[in-house]
């Protein structure tokens, strides 16, 4: 059994990387945003299997980007009109992926694809949903999502360090908001943000 195990979570990573692998990103950042996502259910008091549950489905928050032509994902700088509305679609793409199971991580990885982008102000994407309309589990992979994306390189922006990114989470800039997310998990992030350091460093790119 725990060999089964063992081929059910590689298998759930590999999936995972498939996206990862066309957005130029890392296997690093997927394990980074399962574990800011562990943790956080941790200090909800969530049990240990529930914990572990989204620790295996956060990673997959991405998947739906298989289905995104690679002329935009990879872009050097600001994308059209179009073209934004064309990497939005990668929300819904993997929800539809995600959903063809009853297996529950699968579910709860369905949820976090569909709603990591949504904020919490109902200013996000693709369906606008606001405060608790938004599932838990969505709105915490966006706190690690977010966080990992401001300390990591990418083709159209440098890697922050841990005090600016926090920053800018928790005071905004010209594209983040603190409204966009979840004030209690915000807060909790606010917090706690120590350990996403510690996390992001242990398993830097």
């Amino acid at each position: 059994m725990r060999e089964v195990e063992i081929a059910y979570e590689e298998v759930l990573e590999i999936l995972a990387l498939a996206a990862d692998f066309k957005d130029e990103e890392t296997g690093n950042h997927i394990r980074r945003v399962g574990l800011y996502a562990r943790f956080m259910a941790a200090q909800l008091g969530w049990p240990k299997d529930r914990q572990r549950i989204i620790e295996l489905a956060a990673p997959l928050h991405d998947v739906g980007k298989i289905g995104t032509p690679d002329h935009i994902l990879q872009k050097q700088g600001e994308l059209e009109e179009f073209e934004a509305a064309i990497m939005h679609q990668h929300a819904e793409i993997g929800a539809k992926i995600l959903s063809h199971s009853s297996d529950k991580v699968l579910a709860c990885a369905a949820n976090i694809a569909a709603g990591h982008h949504e904020r919490w102000d109902g200013t996000g994407y693709p369906a606008g949903l606001a405060g608790n309309a938004i599932p838990i589990e969505a709105r915490i992979a966006a706190i690690g999502d977010v966080y990992d994306a401001l300390r990591s390189a990418r083709p159209y922006k440098p890697a922050l360090g841990h005090d600016e990114a926090v920053s800018i989470m928790v005071n905004g800039d010209e594209s983040t908001q603190p409204q966009h997310f979840d004030p209690e998990l915000l807060a909790m992030f606010a917090r706690h943000h120590g350990r996403f350091e510690e996390i992001y460093e242990s398993l830097a790119d």
